[in-house]
């Protein structure tokens, strides 16, 4: 029958009376529909209603535009509970409502008539109908005290409804040319802003905890994982947030003159926030405990506008990278760590613009001297600095060389592990990479043991868990090699035993600061192996668990040297305990370049 049709049944039985359209998968507040009819009735030619629900695209909360996970049992009271008290009686103009729940006045049905079935089993007829009440006169309204928990897709399933989408979109396209510049431009406007930016701050405040601000960027990697872990670590005592340089989310975007987004992942919260606002909304969220603010980093910041925000707060740092004084992040030139010389190498290295980043700092006024003197600011004003490795903090200061650097090394979960021993009599040996390996972690060194070990036919199965900037050339060159793909960090362990890897070597070129990808090695029980270069090399001094290379050796002999080290025994079952560390002697006796 289609839904329109099923809908117009019901409205012929109306008798005269306003109805609601509720889907199936709603799951309503108590009062809801009082102040539903309250808000219909605040002002005249009103032809719908519609309420704030965590699955309503442009009515969406926390995040518009979003499907937001929600838990009916748990969280539809108290967000209903709270938007009913912060936004009471608050109506918001919309283009059109929304048919999950969409109220519609007695006038209105009588004027623009019933749906129209023209839309077949469903999706796009509630838009058609609201677009037929614009054109009469008519208003309609989100009711910004009330909030409605909608799963979404149960009626067709996600396959079906994404493809009736499809198909009536061009069909709504085509009779109501202006129906999507009106939503485009209230999805710029976002007048519903401050009203979600009102629940949100009631829900920061009912938990009661003391909030913590993360400066950081927008990429994955380390700093992230670490920032979540610390967030998770501090669960109960203080409440995470982070703070981030705005950008575009998806095809509809959200407030274009957003600046910031600040997520809060325990209440699955996200706010786009306007330079006009931004921090004032953070003196309000931070308002209860005044803990210092962690800056991670100020890679994609705005100068002014990060300036602007921990001028009006305390702060932290943490040493994640070499970002602060290189644009490029790993300190690399040419292939190879580039050691950290004079800043003026620095700025002939940039101005040969090899690397995106290196533009973007060209593009700049200040060049790399006032790109490097903001970030040598930032790091002064901060209360405490601290690096998560010696290595990190000797080569910050190379740089920076009157900042007080304190070396803590970052929080893991797990911080004992039992590494496996290798069986001398081995036939195969099977060696594995893990994440993504690009130039400075160690491309090159890859393809060279790659193929060394194809050209010889060493009994050696190479594996890549994640993925390199060029696949496609290591097949060509080795067509044994086994590459998985991305995965998800929780994956790992499960990834390194499918495969049954023997070892694992982390051949980065640079001096990693931290390297998550040996606590993943050491999780899964498998010893490493690498350069005497950076943090991961400092750690396995520190701690045993593997074997560390001379940073000079010969890549192609990186083979023949690992199976003679399985010979000789040199891979014996050890424990690895981060709390009690100790010393082991990098082993000399390797071809050295």
């Amino acid at each position: 029958m289609g839904f329109p049709r099923s809908v117009n049944r019901g409205l012929e039985e109306r008798r005269g009376r306003s109805v609601v359209l509720l889907n199936a998968d709603t799951v309503v507040p108590d009062g809801w529909l009082e102040r539903l009819t309250a808000a219909a009735q605040s002002k005249p030619y009103v032809a719908s209603v519609t309420p704030l629900s965590n699955n309503a695209t442009i009515l969406s909360y926390p995040v518009m535009n979003f499907e937001n996970p929600l838990d009916p049992e748990t969280q539809l009271t108290e967000i209903d509970g709270i938007a009913s008290k912060v936004n009471d009686k608050l109506t918001i103009e919309v283009p059109v409502g929304v048919g999950f729940c969409m109220y519609m006045t007695a006038k209105a049905i009588e004027e623009v008539g019933n749906l129209s079935e023209e839309w077949g089993r469903g999706y796009g007829e509630e838009v058609d109908w609201c677009m037929r009440a614009r054109d009469l006169g008519y208003v309609h309204l989100a009711a910004a005290d009330i909030f409605v928990c909608h799963e979404g897709s149960v009626s067709f399933g996600a396959d079906t409804r994404k493809k009736l989408v499809a198909q009536n979109g061009l069909l709504l396209g085509t009779k109501y040319p202006d129906y999507l510049r009106h939503v485009v431009d209230f999805v710029r406007e976002d007048p519903l802003r401050l009203a979600r930016s009102a629940i949100d701050l009631m829900r920061i405040e009912a938990v009661g905890l003391p909030v913590r601000v993360h400066v950081t960027h927008n990429f994955s990697g380390g700093t992230q994982v670490h920032v979540r872990e610390f967030i998770a670590r501090r669960r109960g005592e203080e409440l995470g947030c982070l703070l981030r340089p705005y950008k575009a989310a998806d095809d509809w975007g959200q407030a274009v003159d957003a600046v910031a987004t600040l997520r809060i992942p325990d209440l699955n919260i996200r706010v786009y926030l306007k330079e006009s606002d931004l921090v004032e909304f953070l003196k309000r969220v931070t308002a209860h405990g005044n803990l210092p603010f962690i800056l991670h980093s100020a890679l994609s910041w705005n100068e002014k506008l990060i300036d602007k925000i921990l001028g009006n707060f305390s702060y932290d740092s943490v040493i994640h990278d070499y970002a602060w004084f290189c644009p490029r992040i790993q300190t690399f030139h040419d292939r190879t760590f580039c050691g950290i010389p004079h800043v003026e190498k620095c700025v002939q290295c940039v101005r040969l613009g090899t690397a995106p980043q290196d533009n973007q700092v060209l593009s700049t006024r200040e060049g790399l001297l006032g790109y490097v003197a903001r970030h040598h600011a930032l790091l002064r004003n901060a209360r405490k600095i601290s690096a998560p490795s010696e290595t990190a903090r000797a080569m910050t200061l190379r740089r920076f060389g009157d900042l007080s650097i304190e070396v803590h090394p970052h929080h893991e979960a797990d911080s004992a592990y039992q590494i496996r021993g290798i069986d001398p009599k081995a036939a195969i040996l099977t060696m594995g990479f893990l994440g993504a390996i690009g130039v400075q972690k160690g491309f090159d060194v890859l393809r060279a043991i790659s193929r060394e070990v194809h050209e010889r036919s060493l009994p050696i199965q190479l594996v890549i868990i994640g993925y390199t900037s060029d696949d496609h050339l290591l097949r060509s060159e080795n067509p044994d090699l086994v590459i998985t793909g991305p995965y998800e960090r929780r994956h790992v362990r499960t990834l390194i035993s499918q495969h049954h890897l023997d070892c694992i070597l982390l051949p980065s070129l640079w001096p990693e600061t931290y390297c998550y990808a040996l606590s993943d090695a050491w999780s899964a029980g498998v010893p490493v192996v690498t350069f005497d270069i950076g943090a991961t090399a400092e750690r396995l001094r520190r701690f045993g668990g593997g074997i560390v290379l001379p940073e000079g050796t010969a890549w192609p002999t990186i083979p023949d040297t690992i199976l003679d080290h399985i010979r000789s025994g040199d891979f014996r079952p050890q424990a690895v305990d981060l709390n009690h560390g100790r010393t082991i002697e990098v082993i000399e006796e390797i071809a050295v370049a």
